[in-house]
């Protein structure tokens, strides 16, 4: 597994993931040891691709069976030259996205991180079915939010391969409890 931040000594991610031996304090202290990466990177994914299988299996889900999104034959003759990826699939990724770039999902009997909610999203420019596309993970801020909470807000930027201008910006925000 790759060390994002060396600089954390014997706190590498591969072994923050074994959470299940760690302590609160080590925990706390890893996550107090972000504070020197807030507004940097923190890592990108591996290229990805929304197949047309994913996006009709979303569409089916939500009710939203859109033509831009489900048809494509329609989306041959559309605006982008084929189907599109659905804002809110993308958006659905972001907890894919974390993992991706290898920081933890935490759920032990010692610790785990929520989903808490979002202050920004937008969805800049369409991502057309099977075109690669990766996210770009920026570490915006960690704060104590209680003796063992901490919150972290990060933003994820998706582009997609061979195109300037970001899919989405989404700003993320995760609890992470130590119990």
């Amino acid at each position: 597994m790759r060390t994002f931040f060396p600089s954390l000594g014997n706190l590498s991610f591969a072994s923050f993931r074994k959470e299940v031996e760690q302590t609160m304090n080590e925990v706390a202290e890893f996550l107090e040891n972000l504070q020197d990466r807030v507004g940097s990177e923190l890592g990108a994914t591996p290229w990805f691709t929304i197949n047309q299988t994913m996006a009709d299996v979303f569409g089916h889900l939500t009710g939203n069976p859109d033509p831009m999104h489900n048809d494509p034959k329609w989306g041959s003759q559309g605006p982008w030259g084929g189907t599109i990826a659905h804002g809110f699939n993308l958006l659905s990724l972001t907890a894919r996205f974390w993992k991706d770039i290898g920081m933890p999902i935490l759920t032990s009997d010692k610790m785990y991180s929520i989903n808490y909610g979002l202050d920004r999203v937008r969805f800049t420019n369409p991502l057309r079915i099977d075109h690669p596309a990766r996210a770009r993970v920026i570490l915006n801020s960690v704060k104590k939010r209680t003796e063992n909470s901490y919150l972290l807000k990060v933003t994820h930027v998706v582009e997609a391969q061979g195109i300037e201008k970001p899919c989405m910006v989404a700003e993320c925000l995760i609890l992470i409890v130590l119990t």
